[in-house]
């Protein structure tokens, strides 16, 4: 049985400029046939020629592959949508939907967000840097990265890599990192996509160093995970990485804290194994190798 959100159709509330540059343009009456590839309770996966366009619930936030779709009372469940995987999706300039499960998402109202992430000074983070690790290993469960053995001397050659500015022996770490754990995101990969954010934010010559480690990277990790480092490798980053990287470089102390707590409760580890790759990359950036083994090896415990 199909549920209501399946006999009306969902309302886009924002759609990232990275993704509604895919659509026809709005005086066109062409549209794009994409696949459903994965459902979840608060997200839709479409696979659009390999790479994934996700379509979630406004509370997830900005995705940088994503629209966002109203869910005022929090009870979307797009498993409930009579949606299967390989089912056709039709997307054109003004709606996304699937016939076969009379399933559409209006786009018309959706309004553009920016997934690229603007660079900042980040004069502060000397003095930050020891905070927010402490604090991170305060807020952070245990695991993902920091229960991985093998991805401890990958962040140090990483962290290195990034003070030499040597962007092929850091394309090299990256490579070691790539489908590292288990999930949809594996934790290897929430790593690498921290460190890219940090680089991205702090203007560092080193930033997209990742693309020229994803040559095979579908062979390597998850379609979900692919998609989402290519667009790290671009500077675009989900809304969640960009409120961390705001209130590491340029909130107030006392609302630190409060952040690194909400990053880390992002799943079951992709939180923390992100924010570690966000310290370890801001470290690196700033100050060259300086702790990088120690900031990449012991502190995994945050992860």
């Amino acid at each position: 049985m199909q549920s209501a959100w399946s006999r009306r159709p969902l309302r886009a509330t924002r759609i990232s400029v990275a993704v509604r540059d895919l659509a026809p343009s709005a005086n066109s009456a062409a549209s794009r046939t994409l696949l459903v590839h994965s459902t979840f309770r608060s997200a839709l996966n479409v696979d659009r020629a390999g790479r994934l366009i996700t379509i979630a619930a406004d509370g997830v936030g900005g995705l940088p592959n994503g629209i966002l779709v109203a869910d005022r009372d929090g009870l979307l469940d797009f498993r409930d949508c009579g949606l299967r995987a390989g089912m056709s999706v039709a997307m054109t300039a003004r709606a996304i939907s699937v016939g076969e499960a009379g399933f559409v998402v209006d786009l018309t109202a959706a309004q553009p967000w920016e997934p690229r992430l603007s660079p900042t000074k980040g004069s502060i983070w000397a003095v930050r840097s020891p905070i927010a690790w402490r604090l991170s290993a305060m807020h952070a469960d245990r695991g993902g990265l920091g229960s991985i053995a093998a991805a401890g001397p990958h962040l140090a050659a990483l962290a290195s890599a990034i003070g030499r500015l040597d962007r092929p022996a850091a394309a090299h770490a990256a490579r070691g990192l790539i489908g590292l754990g288990p999930g949809l995101t594996p934790s290897g990969d929430d790593g690498l996509a921290g460190v890219e954010a940090a680089l991205h934010a702090m203007g560092h010559p080193l930033a997209g160093f990742l693309a020229s480690a994803l040559d095979d990277v579908d062979e390597r990790t998850t379609r979900v995970s692919a998609t989402l480092l290519e667009h790290a490798a671009r500077g675009e980053f989900a809304e969640r990485i960009q409120r961390l990287l705001g209130a590491l470089l340029d909130g107030l102390l006392a609302s630190l804290a409060d952040e690194i707590d909400r990053a880390v409760r992002w799943g079951a580890t992709s939180g923390s194994d992100t924010l570690h790759g966000v310290l370890l990359g801001l470290d690196a950036a700033a100050t060259g190798t300086r702790r990088a083994e120690p900031r990449g090896v012991e502190t995994r415990a945050v992860a």
